[in-house]
């Protein structure tokens, strides 16, 4: 007599069988009206297309022309939600293709009211999946979450950002806490006149709750409407679901018991980051940019409060005069902070440092004397014996993603000339040449 758990296995086989062929009918058979009803968000199984992208239903996968490999979700560990929202609002075509020149495909809704605040204190790992595909061989993909509450992923085939995936370093593994700590005495001072000068004017503080909340993480505008911030402030591995960043501050500063928008307050409009951030949690993956929407006259932040560029990391760019500054937890609301005089290691791609940091300064940039932007911090290691925290340093690997999800953000140009600055002999001359490289290194 067949045992129960083989035939449990059977009927098991049985119905995704049935399914497979009901799949099949139904597309054959063309039965969605993809021009004029587009796709409910009906409670249905979630299928995973051939090009390893998980769909929330059949419908979504026919409608952008994406062939079904299986039921199910391409990964036991995917992002895709359990439960799709559904507010009888269809997915329109127009929906679907709001970021098709981008090669985004729509693959799911999530609930607004659903959504939660940054991890400040979580567990993540560098892994393999739970169905144990080498990160190598797996499709890398890009993950995009609207203020609407819509998801889009694209599949990168472009081969400069593929390479992002294969230059990472296979010997570094991602730290298992990203608290955020002072070290010894807590050196970081407040930055006065923060919203008139760089390289502090572009750095942003996120808000993620309402009405009075302020705060939550930290990030640099690179572009007009882009914010370069860590990936864990835009989404929670923990709980597997994302933030929502809904406003952003470029130069806020505290005046007495206040805080102090010089350039306004901007909404949000979509976060980009790495899927396989969402499925693991690598740190190696930590970064993520979110764009944001022009104010009432049409002004972007970026063209308000300065953009920063991007160069390389470097070791002889981290020197006593780089900083790390950003918006922490621990102090009176729209207070930016400083450290300088860190000390700096930098190892494949990953700057390490003790300059102090708090909960809120997660995506606080790392920028050197000449106002470039070498890193983002994201957390700290544990089992380093004294250079502790932790930030991911620019490389040929980054940029190509950051570019592509902030159009509108530049690398910084090469300034070979202004490593003389400090060896002019007169003083005037050594001023008057690192002013002219810190302007025209951050001019649009």
């Amino acid at each position: 007599m067949p045992s129960r758990t083989f035939l449990s296995l059977y009927s098991h086989s049985i119905l995704l069988l049935i399914l497979s062929l009901t799949l099949s009918s139904s597309q054959s058979s063309s039965s969605y009206d993809c021009e004029n009803e587009g796709c409910s968000w009906e409670t249905v199984p979630p299928v995973c297309g051939v090009n390893g992208v998980t769909y929330a239903n059949e419908c979504l996968a026919y409608c952008q022309n994406i062939e079904i490999a299986f039921i199910g979700p391409c990964s036991e560990s995917g992002s895709i939600a359990s439960t799709p929202y559904d507010d009888g609002i269809n997915a329109t075509i127009s929906i679907m293709q709001r970021f098709q020149k981008e090669n985004f495909m729509l693959t799911e809704r999530r609930n607004l009211a659903d959504l939660v605040l940054p991890e400040y204190n979580p567990t993540f790992h560098s892994e393999m999946r739970k169905d144990e595909i080498p990160l190598e061989q797996q499709p890398m993909l890009w993950s995009r979450f609207t203020s609407d509450g819509y998801v889009y992923t694209a599949v990168v085939t472009d081969e400069s950002n593929k390479r992002f995936l294969q230059e990472l370093p296979t010997n570094y593994e991602s730290h298992n806490n990203r608290s955020l700590i002072i070290i010894g005495a807590d050196t970081r001072k407040i930055v006065t006149n923060n919203h008139n000068r760089l390289p502090y004017s572009p750095i942003v503080e996120l808000d993620y709750g309402f009405g009075n909340s302020e705060g939550g993480c930290t990030g640099t505008l690179i572009g007009k409407s882009s914010v370069l911030t860590a990936a864990h402030c835009l989404y929670n591995f923990g709980r597997k679901e994302y933030t929502n960043p809904l406003r952003m501050a470029p130069g806020r500063y505290r005046q007495g018991t206040s805080t102090i928008e010089p350039h306004g307050l901007f909404g949000f409009r979509y976060s980009t980051i790495f899927s396989v951030y969402q499925t693991t949690g690598d740190g190696r993956y930590d970064l993520g940019v979110a764009t944001y929407n022009a104010d009432s006259q049409g002004r972007f932040p970026g063209q308000l409060a300065g953009t920063l560029c991007l160069t390389e990391a470097a070791t002889q760019k981290l020197t006593a005069e780089t900083i790390l500054a950003g918006y922490p937890m621990d102090f009176p609301d729209g207070n930016l902070v400083e450290s300088r005089g860190c000390k700096w290691r930098l190892e494949n791609g990953i700057i390490s440092h003790d300059c102090d940091t708090t909960g809120g300064q997660s995506g606080s940039p790392i920028v050197s004397s000449m106002s470039e932007m070498l890193g983002l911090h994201i957390g700290y290691d544990p089992n380093a014996p004294t250079i502790i925290n932790t930030a991911l340093g620019w490389n040929n690997a980054t940029y190509s993603s950051v570019y592509a999800w902030a159009p509108d953000a530049r690398s910084c140009p090469d300034r070979r000339f202004c490593s003389n600055c400090p060896v002019l002999e007169r003083s005037l001359m050594r001023a008057l040449c690192s002013l002219v490289c810190r302007v025209f290194g951050n001019a649009e």
